[in-house]
């Protein structure tokens, strides 16, 4: 036998014996948090050991992944060099279908030099149709426009109103500039013809209809909702008339359709009767010009204009009039020659 004393066995501890002998733990240094610290007789199991892959410091910026050769500035400059060439050369053309096309692709880049073509063909192409399309283009792009450029473009769009060229939702961004001028006798004198020259029977006006009545609601002009009123006696204009005031106070006034089993005389004046109860019970604050906010819609009827950032994106390849060559595009035939 040596020195060493020897182990004796474990034994289980009896029911009397375990609270005695339970394991003890340290008490923890400072205020005890009960959300973290171990209850009285629960053993404290030690942190794992921290992993050395994570770290808490910050990783370091990753580099910018390189660009690829469709995305270089050159490759994109290049692109779109050619999509204009393409383009000018159909603004060439003799065919005015082949110039509005053009108009169509230039209003799809935001780029500066097809932003400038599309102004050139606005002021200076021979045919109105391609003229309204280019003012349309620039619609889409009007809040992108320099100062001189969107002056230009809204000057010509109240040109081309004067004349009554502009139609349908094409008058969107006409009410728009309106809007921003304020209720000057001008801009209130352009509502009414609007007003006038649209038909709510005809489903591309109701839109211009609608921004009439939010142009009015912005204003706060009673004179305004007062003449809309009174136009309601006219039955061409009854309709036309409470379409606008309904998209200012939809739900106050009952619409004209729940006397539809009236005749036709007593609908409309009681109807008209509801309107100038409710105007009388209204209180309008008109606004001054300089209060009147700007436009900053965009048209609908063209693309935007989206700028070109990577020459392999399917969009722009798609858009190319010449595709990859097969032979199966091409057709052979036989000419004999059978004269003497």
């Amino acid at each position: 036998m040596s020195g060493e004393p020897q182990q004796q066995p474990a034994q289980a501890p009896s029911a009397d014996q375990g609270a005695a002998e339970e394991p003890q733990t340290e008490p923890a240094a400072g205020p005890v948090d009960s959300r973290s610290s171990p209850a009285p007789g629960v053993p404290v199991v030690p942190d794992e050991p921290a992993d050395p892959a994570v770290s808490d410091k910050p990783d370091k910026a990753k580099p910018p992944k390189p660009l690829t050769l469709s995305q270089r500035p050159k490759t994109i400059a290049k692109f779109v060099r050619y999509y204009l060439q393409m383009y000018d050369k159909h603004l060439a053309s003799d065919d005015w279908i082949a110039r509005s096309m053009a108009v169509i692709g230039l209003a799809m880049i935001d780029n500066p030099r097809a932003t400038n073509n599309l102004i050139a063909v606005m002021e200076d192409d021979r045919t109105t149709i391609v003229r309204l399309y280019a003012w349309e283009a620039l619609h889409g792009r009007q809040s992108r426009l320099k100062p001189g450029q969107r002056e230009q473009w809204k000057k010509r769009g109240f040109e081309f109103a004067e004349k009554n060229l502009l139609r349908g939702d094409m008058r969107l961004g006409l009410v728009g500039l309106i809007e921003e001028g304020g209720p000057t006798p001008e801009n209130k004198k352009r509502i009414k013809y609007i007003f006038m020259t649209t038909n709510s029977i005809n489903p591309s006006d109701i839109r211009t209809l609608w921004a009439l009545g939010d142009t009015i609601k912005r204003w706060q002009s009673g004179s305004l909702v007062k003449w809309l009123i009174e136009r309601m006696q006219t039955l061409d204009d009854a309709y036309r008339a409470e379409l606008v005031l309904r998209h200012m106070a939809p739900q106050e006034v009952p619409y004209h359709g729940t006397l539809r089993m009236k005749s036709s005389k007593v609908m409309w004046d009681t109807t008209f009767k509801r309107w100038v109860k409710w105007f009388k019970e209204q209180t309008f604050q008109e606004i001054t010009p300089a209060e009147a906010m700007p436009y900053a819609g965009a048209g609908e009827i063209m693309p935007p204009g989206e700028k070109i950032t990577d020459t392999s994106d399917p969009k722009w390849r798609r858009d190319l009039e010449l595709r990859n060559f097969h032979l199966d595009q091409l057709d052979v035939g036989l000419a004999l020659d059978c004269t003497g």
